[in-house]
This record gives structure tokens, sequence and C-alpha cells, in this order.
């Protein structure tokens, strides 16, 4: 009787001691996890410029005289050999014949310098124009952007929400002393159709290009001088990692650290704060997002 008294007490310690462990474990802090796994960085910087024309010819007038017609006006489109003006030679006592100005190059016109019946001097400015087979755009890069391009590069240009690509075609070697900026020039493919100097151009570039692990950054937390970053242990125990934060992208931060490898699970969120180094947690997974459905 005694001994059957014994095993009855001792399956009911063995119970509660079971029911224990398990209350013990529903009281664990709630954890969600994610892997961490390398991906490609890349830094997004934009520059804005402003289209050139590659051919600019400039017109001067050979003789001093009288603007006897003004044939042309501003954004006025000319073909090479077109008659832009007519000046009359200021010669007293003299009749001499209209010298006509032509167009040297097709392409529009910029702001005549001249007006009609105007007195022109020997060499003066009279015409700019620009030519509109191919556009050219100058940048100005930090010291730091400029490393990273080199000549003959392919760059995204977009103007008026249109994409084009766009190649380095020359990039200064020494800084501007002015900006403390590096100029950089890019042209654009010939005969693209719309385009008008004077159009701002925006150039998109990717730099640093690199695999590397890249996180949201209140995954990382900041105590003191140091950024830990909590992992989960084989035991379920929390381990915490000191690392580097390298770069930031938006609300993103990229991290390094001695012994940081792939497929190492982080501790993103906790129903317990804070978290103690040790401690032992129950993984939650993640509720599925529902996507909704687009209709047309």
């Amino acid at each position: 009787m005694g001994k059957i008294l014994l095993i009855f007490l001792f399956l009911m310690h063995s119970s509660f001691a079971v029911n224990d462990e398990k209350l013990k474990k529903d009281h664990r802090p709630k954890v969600f996890t994610e892997t961490l796994i390398k991906q490609k960085i890349r830094r997004h910087v934009t520059y804005l410029g402003k289209l050139a024309p590659t051919i600019v010819s400039k017109i001067y007038s050979p003789i001093e005289g009288v603007v006897q017609q003004l044939l042309v006006r501003p954004g006025q489109k000319v073909k090479k050999g077109q008659i832009m003006a007519i000046l009359m030679q200021n010669l007293i006592g003299h009749q001499v014949l209209p010298l006509k100005i032509r167009a040297p190059i097709a392409g529009t016109v910029y702001r005549p310098k001249i007006n009609q019946n105007a007195l022109v001097q020997r060499n003066e400015h009279l015409f700019t124009i620009f030519g509109e087979k191919q556009y050219k755009i100058n940048y100005h890069l930090s010291p730091e952007d400029a490393n990273e391009v080199t000549l003959d590069d392919p760059v995204t240009i977009i103007i008026n929400n249109m994409q084009y690509r766009g190649r380095i075609y020359s990039l200064a070697a020494e800084l501007d002393l002015d900006t403390g900026t590096r100029p950089l020039e890019i042209y654009l493919p010939a005969n693209i159709q719309k385009l008008r100097p004077g159009i701002i151009a925006k150039a998109k570039f990717e730099f640093n290009k690199h695999a590397g692990f890249l996180i949201p950054k209140n995954y990382v937390q900041q105590r003191g001088n140091k950024n830990i970053l909590r992992l989960l242990g084989e035991d379920n125990k929390v381990k915490e990692l000191e690392v580097k934060i390298t770069n930031r992208i938006k609300n993103q931060i990229e991290i390094e650290a001695d012994h940081l490898v792939e497929k190492v699970n982080l501790i993103v969120k906790s129903s317990v704060e804070p978290l103690l180094k040790g401690t032992e947690v129950l993984v939650i997974e993640r509720p599925v997002e529902k996507k909704q459905e687009t209709k047309n």
C-alpha cells in the first residue's frame, strides 16, 4: 500500500512539473524574426543640368553698316544657307550692294543680337544658331561621386518625364576651384525630337554597387556609442552582436560586423522590451498580408 502511494505521489509531482514547464514556456516573450540575407546595394544620386546643343555657330558682321532687313526671329528654325539679314554698308557717297548674311548651319536661332535699322560695327555679334541634331548636358559632381564614373558610362537622363540613355563624354581631371566639384559632360543620342536648349535634365546615377546586408534602421538598437543587433540563437535565446553602420539609404542601413553571416535570424520585434541577452523567447510567425485585387 505504501509503495502504491509513493508511485501516485511521484506521478502527481511529475504532472505538476510538466504543467509548470508549459506555463513557463507560455510566458516567454513573443518575437518576430527575419532571416538575414545579402542583397545588391546601390546608392542612387540625382544631379540637375540644362540641355545645350553640341554644335553652336556664332555669326559676326564682316562690315560696318546698317541692318536693312532682319528676316529671322528668336526660336525660328533655319536651313543651311538661308538668308537671315541684309546689311547695307555705311559708305557716304558710294553706292554698294547689300550684304546678305546666311546661316552657316541648320538649326534654331537664339536671340538675335540686332534689330531692324540698327547700326552694326565690323566683327559685331549678330546671331547665334544652335544645331538640333544632338544635345549635351553639363553637370557638376562631388569628388566622391566623380571617382565612381568613367568615360562612356551609360547614364539615365530624364527630361519632361521621358527617359533617355546618355553617355559620359568628358570628365574634368581637376576640381573646379569655385565650386569644389568636377565638371562632367553627357551626350544624348542624336535626333531626339522636341528638345530645346535650356530644358532641365535630371541625370540618375547608381554608385557603389556591391552585395551587403541592408536592413530597416529600427532593427538596430543604439546603446551609447554602440549599435546592437539582436539575433535568435539555436536554443531560442537572445544573442547580441555589435555592428557597424556603413551606409544609410532612406529608412534602411547597411551593416557589417565580424561573424555576421547570411541565414541568421534577426529579432525584429518583441512583446517585451527591453529584451535582455540570454532570454528564452517564443517565435511567432508573422501574419500573411492579403493582397488586394486590382480592378480595371
